[in-house]
């Protein structure tokens, strides 16, 4: 895992074959950090919780269990 320093405002890219994804922290709490996503419409862009339901969604559905 890369873990990269930034302040408000700032913004990591990453380069891929399809686009550019910008990563942007939009704003700092106290036990939060916002975080903006640009992104290609060909990704798609989840919380981790979020893709891990639809992936067990998805296994459930093919009749195996996660």
């Amino acid at each position: 895992m890369l873990c990269i320093s930034r302040r408000k405002d700032e913004v990591i890219v990453i380069d891929t074959p399809v686009g550019t994804i910008e990563v942007m922290v939009t704003r700092i709490g106290t036990e939060k950090v916002g975080i903006g996503i640009a992104a290609p419409r060909e990704f798609t862009v989840n919380r981790k919780e979020v893709a891990d339901a639809i992936r067990r969604e998805q296994l459930q559905l093919k009749g195996r269990n996660p």
